[in-house]
């Protein structure tokens, strides 16, 4: 549980019989509120995870905002008073990991290991706006409080689809496992209120990875489930495939170029030479916003330098 106090207040002009008259807009926001959640983790067969979640919130508040002599949004009156409102929200999760090997023996390369996680979520707001009691003429006598907001409801089912690729190499009698290719698909399907219930947009994102697990190159798209440039009816229905509505692909490199003054360079010895320099030399970076921890710094000897 938890209390919080806020207060405001305000004024705005409006006219009635052709003069301004100032309204009073205060808004007082103060109440206790009290979060319980609970969660049933079990375990289906032995291999089918599920976990049903219930979320509930008591709000007490102790103004509420008076609409009864109301000619607009603004115009009420703040009004002391206890009011109570309790919300909730369900949810049940279920999924499972599946695994496949690939045996290739090429090389160094020893085996491609496949783990998909299939995933449904089933969440439900039940309505709690329609028929009640603390909305008057469409106005919410709690709205500005602490109070949480009153919806007409909403129920949902979410499918994911997580794919991870993972090689097997082979190193001095050691198997390294380096991730090199994820791919994600989700859609969901419900609505809100008198909505009537649709498929969301088929989202999907194919990532290639770098041996140190950063991304190197991404491709995400979206996919319209429906014919909105036709009739609007369901593509699957009529045998055809979701359409491509916006794909955005990105890769993000870092290079650095540099010169020694003449004169400037020493001979070096083999055991002198820093390997690892090369590497971060052509290090791939996520995204530029990761570029200023290699902001440009001039060695003694060098006459010139360039990241790219």
């Amino acid at each position: 549980s938890n209390h919080s106090g806020y207060y405001r207040k305000g004024n705005y002009v409006d006219v009635i019989n052709n003069e301004l008259v100032w309204k009073d807009t205060t808004n007082y926001k103060n109440g206790i509120s009290t979060n319980l959640q609970f969660a049933f983790p079990q375990k289906i067969f032995q291999w089918l995870n599920s976990a049903t979640r219930i979320g509930l919130k008591e709000d007490w508040i102790f103004k509420y905002s008076d609409y009864s002599n109301s000619n607009n949004d603004y115009d009420f009156i703040i009004k002391d008073g206890f009011r109570r409102r309790l919300t909730t929200t369900l949810s049940t999760t279920l999924n499972t990991k599946i695994y496949g090997i690939l045996p290739i023996n090429l090389g160094t390369l020893s085996s491609i290991r496949h783990k998909m996680t299939p995933q449904i979520t089933i969440s439900y707001i039940p309505n709690l706006k329609t028929g009640s009691k603390q909305i008057v003429d469409g106005n919410d006598i709690l709205s500005g409080t602490s109070a949480a907001s009153l919806s007409e409801g909403s129920r949902k089912i979410r499918f994911s689809l997580a794919n991870s690729f993972q090689m097997k190499i082979k190193d001095d009698n050691q198997i390294k496992k380096i991730d090199f290719l994820t791919y994600n698909l989700t859609c969901s399907y419900g609505g809100s209120g008198n909505d009537d219930d649709s498929f969301s947009l088929l989202d999907s994102k194919l990532s290639f990875k770098k041996p140190n697990g950063g991304e190197l190159f991404f491709v995400h798209m979206q996919h319209d489930m429906y014919d909105n440039d036709g009739d609007g009816s369901f593509l699957l229905k009529k045998g055809k495939l979701p359409k491509l509505k916006t794909m955005t692909a990105q890769m993000s490199s870092h290079f650095r170029f540099k010169g020694n003054k003449y004169g400037g360079s020493e001979q070096l010895n083999s055991d002198d030479i820093d390997t690892t320099a090369v590497d971060s030399m052509f290090t791939m970076h996520n995204s530029i916003l990761y570029m200023d921890k290699y902001k440009p710094t001039m060695e003694s000897n060098e006459l010139w330098h360039s990241d790219l």
